[in-house]
């Protein structure tokens, strides 16, 4: 027996690194390191920050560490983007996601391999430039479809963004410079190389917009346009969408009108069965909603369904 005893204990001496489960005392240890992801928080308009740590190294002294992010879940062999720099000796560390679309939703690890290969931390979900009106309970992008930057200000230009023709698509034609033509091609899809169509009324169907798989909804996945109400609710707290005076295209030849000084903003509501309704916005605050021709170009920012 005493024998027996020996042999168990430098048994357990020569694993103690690999920590054996429920041998003589001794805690498991898993031989691959073990990483945690703290937080996740917007940067800018195209990255974000994420903060990670090593929370022990396995058996082996970890060799590589940092964060990978995707569309899907990510592993050391499939991602859409890698940091490669991560702190090792267990303090935290912050690496910055790239490449990000506004709206877009990524999938993240912290990641930590050593000599038994790599571990990865809890799986957290991010979805990229949005604000949380704590007053109505929703979310919703943080700038408006076509901006460059989150807007600063009611006339910060880079934040304008694009002006869409109710119901379109996004197809070129919501740039404020893009060529103008008459012809709708006949559909609901014009496919007429993103030309802004020219007539107040471009089609007649007024479904094209209503809800995350309306047909022709342009806002990114799990985005629509806001009902009436919903905006008529963020009404008394527009402060917190930082709406932009983009003005608007009128379907007459003309290019941008009011830049600088209005905001037109579309809503997925129809009025009168022929009449989309919008929310007008001028000396920060909001002036009106009304309704206009399906062919006049405004701006378009996106709720959470």
């Amino acid at each position: 027996m005493k024998f027996l005893t020996i042999n168990l204990f430098l048994f357990a001496v020569d694993f103690a690194n690999a920590q054996v489960p429920g041998t003589l005392g001794f805690i498991y240890k898993s031989p691959l390191a073990q990483s945690f992801t703290l937080s996740v928080s917007s940067l800018n308009f195209t990255s974000a920050n994420v903060t990670a740590r090593i929370l022990n190294n396995g058996i082996k002294p970890v060799t590589t560490s940092g964060i990978l992010w995707g569309f899907s879940v990510p592993t050391i062999s499939s991602y859409t983007g890698i940091t490669t720099n991560g702190d090792i000796t267990g303090s935290d560390y912050t690496h910055q996601m790239t490449g990000l679309a506004i709206g877009g939703t990524y999938y993240i690890v912290s990641y930590a391999t050593n000599e038994a290969g790599t571990s990865y931390s809890e799986v957290r979900t991010y979805i990229h430039g949005t604000v949380y009106n704590e007053n109505t309970g929703k979310t919703w992008l943080a700038a408006n479809l076509g901006a460059t930057a989150f807007p600063t200000s009611m006339t910060h230009t880079a934040a304008y963004g694009s002006l869409y023709q109710w119901g379109r698509l996004k197809d070129g034609h919501e740039n404020p410079s893009s060529a103008g033509t008459s012809s709708t091609n006949g559909n609901d899809q014009p496919n007429n190389g993103g030309k802004f169509i020219n007539l107040t009324y471009w089609t007649g169907n007024f479904g094209l917009w209503q809800g995350v798989s309306g047909t022709n909804n342009p806002c990114p996945s799990g985005f629509r346009l806001p009902t009436e109400q919903e905006f008529r609710n963020e009404i008394s707290s527009l402060y917190v969408l930082n709406l932009t005076y983009g003005g608007r295209r009128y379907p007459n030849g003309t290019s941008q009108q009011y830049a600088g000084d209005r905001g037109f903003y579309w809503t997925s509501s129809v009025a009168n069965g022929d009449k989309p309704v919008s929310l007008n916005i001028r000396n920060g605050v909001t002036t009106s909603i009304g309704n206009d021709f399906n062919g006049v170009g405004m701006s378009v920012r996106c709720i959470k369904d």
